[in-house]
């Protein structure tokens, strides 16, 4: 579970990635089967930093 401001969920949206939002406002829930890539995880993280723009 994650908090997230609105653009930030809308972004990701946009990106494809797919993730609830039943949990209230800003509120985001990630879930991964048990055969998700460590790849894919990297780049869910990398998309979660470009529509934040944190510089890491």
């Amino acid at each position: 579970f994650v908090e997230l401001p609105p653009h930030a969920i809308e972004a990701l949206k946009a990106k494809g990635w797919t993730f609830y939002t039943f949990i209230g406002a800003g509120g985001a829930r990630f879930v991964c089967a048990w055969n998700t890539t460590v790849e894919l995880l990297d780049q869910l993280l990398a998309d979660v930093k470009a529509v934040l723009d944190v510089r890491a």
